[in-house]
């Protein structure tokens, strides 16, 4: 037998203060797998005492499980923490509030089987307080170019899959050439966009990505996670900024159509920011500011020739201002 016939699967699971009646949930969508060679690893990431009781209990019920205690320092540190003690052939993310359907490994290894591939992509649900969608990144399986699925995810959050870390199954080998030996580390300086940038550097140096209909994935939408107060809202806005700002940085030295996207995806959501918080200026005058200062810094990236929308446009004028502004 060799790694196509029975693969090792390392599934990393990052927890924080995960509700027992969603990470149980969450955890027995791994163990019960019809697929059974895997490691699942889950990293506390410092969680209050009853949440972090809750991981040992569920550890101590498979010996497939490997859990890390560590202090809270973020999702990034956690998948960092899995991805340097994995010991499997492919590596799979999953959030503690999702799960897994239970035929999804071992479909995965039919996969495996019948292609060659750096890395796969595959579909997920959305469940959310309206209801259920539906997200297949292809109608069929498909090759696609590194670099057009670079340009893709640069300018998109759902095309060809998206950023996201859970839907997608890496070849740890191929990986691991890519990157000089090692396997690639997420960014632990920004927790906005912190995936795609994973995304966007561990995909490149690799050559094959295989886009799949099947739905494997189930997101559980936590609205309740998030908080809506506007100075909240603001700290996340401020965070994306500076965050797609290390996402165009690093995409001009790798994939420069790729970069050109990004900029044009970011300038629309901080054009779009900006044009909702002048809808009440008064409230909404510190960030007013903060996000006048990123348009200014976004729109100096670069030249005119390289922002393409018709000249006469409203987005040309506001761009224009900016980029000559001092």
């Amino acid at each position: 037998m060799n790694k196509k016939d029975t693969p090792l699967f390392s599934i990393i699971m990052p927890v924080y203060n995960t509700p027992d009646n969603l990470l149980e949930p969450s955890v027995k969508s791994v163990i019960n797998q019809t697929y059974k060679n895997f490691e699942l690893i889950i990293i506390d990431d410092g969680s209050e005492s009853a949440y972090a009781k809750k991981c040992d209990e569920l550890a101590e019920e498979d010996d497939r499980i490997t859990l890390f205690h560590t202090s809270n320092r973020g999702v990034s540190y956690a998948r960092n923490t899995g991805l340097l003690s994995l010991k499997g052939d492919y590596l799979l993310f999953i959030d503690s509030d999702d799960e897994l359907v239970p035929t999804t490994l071992e479909t995965l290894c039919k996969y495996i089987t019948a292609y060659t591939f750096d890395f796969l992509v595959y579909g997920w649900i959305d469940y959310v307080k309206e209801g259920c969608y539906d997200h297949h990144p292809s109608e069929k399986p498909d090759y696609l170019d590194v670099s057009v699925y670079q340009e893709g995810i640069a300018e998109d959050n759902f095309i060809y899959g998206g950023g996201y870390p859970w839907n997608k199954l890496w070849n740890v080998d191929s990986l691991k050439r890519a990157h000089n030996g090692s396997l690639p580390l997420f960014d632990t300086t920004i927790d906005r966009y912190e995936d795609k940038l994973w995304a966007l550097y561990a995909s490149t140096g690799l050559k094959s990505i295989l886009l799949i209909p099947d739905l494997f994935y189930k997101y559980n939408y936590n609205e309740s996670s998030m908080s809506q107060k506007q100075s909240e809202i603001d700290i996340r806005t401020n965070k994306a900024y500076v965050a797609y700002g290390r996402i165009l940085d690093y995409l001009e030295h790798v994939n420069y159509d790729a970069y050109v996207k990004a900029y044009h995806f970011c300038y629309e959501f901080t054009q779009r920011d900006l044009a909702d918080l002048l809808k009440n200026p008064k409230k909404n005058r510190i960030q007013i500011k903060k996000s006048k200062r990123a348009l200014h810094k976004l729109c100096k990236r670069i030249p005119p020739r390289q922002f393409y929308v018709p000249i006469t446009s409203k987005d040309f004028i506001t761009w224009a201002f900016y980029h000559f502004l001092p």
